[in-house]
């Protein structure tokens, strides 16, 4: 399920969603798309969490983006506040 939807302020094709599972960790609860919604992306990185790459948006509840930077901020259950 999705708990919040964000716009990017210059490109209204560019949505974000965050929504948790409320259990463990879902593996895709941060999103992006890039075509207004007919495919997504998956921000989730969970597996491997090696420190190799970027890993976070896990149990995301809420999403915003910034006004100027275009960032998404996605704040999570118990991981923090995560940019992407």
């Amino acid at each position: 399920h999705v708990r919040s939807v964000a716009l990017d302020p210059t490109d209204a094709r560019i949505l974000y969603i965050a929504g948790n599972r409320n259990t463990f960790a879902s593996n895709a609860s941060a999103q992006r798309s890039r075509d207004g919604g007919a495919t997504w992306e998956n921000l989730t990185r969970q597996t491997p969490l090696d420190g190799l790459g970027r890993d976070g948006g896990r149990e995301a509840n809420w999403v915003r983006v910034h006004p100027r930077t275009r960032e998404p901020w996605f704040a999570t259950n118990c991981y923090g506040v995560w940019i992407h």
